[in-house]
């Protein structure tokens, strides 16, 4: 097993020999194949390891170029595109979607607002049929009728219950119809390339297609189909903004690093801090019946919940971020001054994949005391 490390001395010895060493012991303990930890403390990358193997074979090492499929854990950059065309005042958070989406109206879903859509709040959570399982997403205009033909499942804005694949569809033809520019290229153009994420595609260049990591189902998961369907190069190309994201450890931290700084990173204010605290604060929350869990929101984050949660954070805390389907937890701590991401390769069921994120976060938090 090869694990690499780039670090620089902004937390101690101690601290980072006690992050390593559960990363090391999930390692050792077949939790997965593969990992990418990468965390900031004060706005600089003081921890970057990754480790394993990068495909089933075990014939290629996962090292410090690798890339991984993040899931969910894009979700919040999606979002960001919004955040950045309201900051511009391109749109208002309870704007109907159908002001700048006219044929969303469709079949009562005229009263669905851009705020809904970022709490998951809008209403209609279930994939369509002709999208589900990854058929047919390719097909952005199929994917936006889809949206367009959706039926409301529940009164807008009465509860918070997670729209898995609609979220990103929601937000990128939103991005699309008020930028006139698509969703990708908004991203890289106006996220990414501000923000130096060099290694975040929502559309994978495939020069880079052998850097990715292959996933691996573990025993128990539900969906072991999941892997398969996320693992080939035709996946990587499609723009699926509700979870076909590719990306490094390395810059899914700093975007959080950025965050829990007010919008700034390495001397750059990408957003303002108004902007930033609206999108970051509690705006709505509830019981969400598909998971039954308590869930609170911000537009376009998951906020903390009652502890145990996988960014082992206390009731009150600040801390906003997002996991990613089985795999994967990142988020920023502004209290803290730290940000993680945490990404790995091996799709766990619930239980022991919270308990492996868990685990690694809470290892962040005590090293920063140290």
């Amino acid at each position: 097993m090869m694990t690499e490390a780039a670090i620089t001395p902004a937390m101690s010895e101690t601290g980072m020999a006690y992050i390593r060493a559960e990363f090391d012991r999930q390692m050792g303990a077949g939790l997965h194949p593969a990992a990418a930890l990468a965390v900031f403390a004060g706005g600089r990358l003081v921890m970057d390891l990754t480790a394993g193997v990068a495909d089933p074979a075990g014939r290629r090492a996962a090292g410090r170029g690798s890339l991984f499929r993040i899931f969910s854990c894009g979700k919040p950059l999606a979002a960001a595109c919004l955040w950045v065309l309201h900051e511009r005042g391109k749109l208002n958070w309870d704007d109907p979607v159908a002001k700048h989406w006219p044929e969303f109206a469709a079949k009562g879903k005229g009263r669905v607002t851009v705020k809904h859509v970022l709490t998951h709040q809008a209403g209609m959570p279930t994939t369509p049929k002709a999208l589900e399982d990854g058929r047919n997403i390719a097909d952005w205009g199929r994917c936006v009728a889809a949206m367009e033909d959706a039926e409301l499942e529940f009164e807008p804005g009465s509860m918070v219950q997670y729209h898995p694949a609609n979220f990103g569809w929601l937000v990128g033809e939103l991005v699309v119809r008020i930028s006139r520019r698509p969703f990708n290229q908004f991203f890289m153009d106006n996220v990414a390339g501000p923000l130096g994420l060099h290694e975040t595609f929502f559309n994978l260049p495939p020069k880079l297609n052998t850097g990715v990591v292959k996933l691996k189902a573990m025993p128990g998961l539900e969906r072991p189909e999941t892997a398969g369907r996320f693992n080939n190069a035709a996946s990587y190309a499609v723009v699926f903004p509700g979870g076909g994201c590719t990306a490094s450890a390395r810059d899914l931290a700093r975007f959080y690093a950025a965050l829990a700084a007010g919008g700034r990173i390495d001397g750059l204010q990408w957003l303002k801090q108004q902007t930033v605290a609206e999108v970051t604060a509690l705006a709505a929350e509830s019981v969400d019946p598909s998971i039954g869990r308590y869930q609170r929101r911000s537009l376009g984050l998951a906020l903390s919940s009652d502890p145990p949660n996988t960014y082992a954070s206390e009731t009150g805390s600040r801390t906003f971020g997002h996991g990613g389907f089985a795999s994967s937890t990142s988020w920023g701590d502004p209290g803290l001054g730290v940000a993680m991401a945490y990404i790995t390769s091996g799709l766990q069921p619930d239980e022991p994949n919270r308990a492996r994120l868990h685990a690694m976060s809470a290892a962040v938090r005590q090293a920063v005391t140290m």
